[in-house]
Parts: structure tokens; C-alpha cells; sequence
């Protein structure tokens, strides 16, 4: 796994365990795609219940050209693709108590697109997490814009 994969991972505070998972799918989707794509950022999805308990939703990766949800990515094997380039004609960022300079445990963001495929993707996250979404909302969604 790229180093700043682990870093995110680790600035999550996540189990060995579930690091292992995500770098198993990782190799997987690279395996599925002949070795030929390039995984630039991960992302995972998560939410926080009101006894403050996190649970990991879906796993995102991204490369120049796909986005690929893994989903209940700890229980599954359940990968969908899309490819993005200048496909995307709706894109919605709807944030709670998250400033877009710092989060605390209470953020709370929920990105939504839609892209000329008739694909639809969505993420949601809470706390510190909120950051990354931010910045995958600026790298992959904002400029590909059809």
C-alpha cells in the first residue's frame, strides 16, 4: 500500500484489521485492471451513531480515471466502477458543523454526484474525516465537470 494511503489510515486510528482489508482490496481492484491502474487516493466512508460508536461503510479508491466503491468493503467483495472524466454534471457537498477549516467530532459531510452514465455516487462521513472528503470533492469531482 502507497505510504500516503497508510498515512490516512493511520490519522484514522484504524485496526491492523481493517488496514489489512483495505490493502487486500486495493491489490485486488489493481489485480482486476491488469495491473494498470494506479490508485491515487482512498477514502472511506463511515458513520457515527449516537452512542458515538463509528462504523466503516464503504471503501472508495481512486485513480486518473475511476472511481470504484467498494462497499460494506468489510463483510463483501461488491466493486462498482465508474469512469469520471469530464462525466459529471451534479455535484452536491451538504456539511454540519464543519467550518471547511476544522473539524471536530461532531462534522458531518455528505458528497453526492451524478454523472452523464446515469451513475450516482455518494459519500458520507463524520469527524476528522471530513477533511479528506473535502479534498476528494476538490481533486476528482469539482474539475471533471462535463
Amino acid at each position: 500500500m502507497k505510504q500516503e494511503h497508510l498515512d490516512y489510515l493511520n490519522s484514522l486510528d484504524i485496526s491492523g484489521i481493517i488496514k489489512d482489508r483495505v490493502e487486500k482490496i486495493v491489490t485486488e481492484n489493481i489485480m482486476l485492471c491488469s495491473g494498470k491502474l494506479d490508485i491515487l487516493d482512498i477514502f472511506l466512508c463511515d458513520i457515527t451513531n449516537a452512542e458515538s460508536i463509528k462504523s466503516y461503510t464503504s471503501l472508495w479508491l481512486f485513480s486518473s480515471d475511476y472511481f470504484i466503491e467498494c462497499k460494506n468493503f468489510l463483510f463483501a467483495d461488491d466493486y462498482d466502477a465508474v469512469f469520471y472524466p469530464k462525466s459529471i454534471y451534479y455535484c452536491s457537498l451538504k456539511k454540519s458543523n464543519y467550518d471547511l477549516l476544522t473539524a471536530n467530532v461532531t462534522s458531518q459531510i455528505t458528497i453526492q454526484c451524478n454523472l452523464k452514465t446515469l451513475a450516482s455516487c455518494t459519500m458520507i462521513t463524520t469527524g476528522l474525516n471530513c477533511e479528506k472528503a473535502v479534498s476528494i470533492y476538490q481533486k476528482y469531482m469539482l474539475p471533471n465537470f462535463l
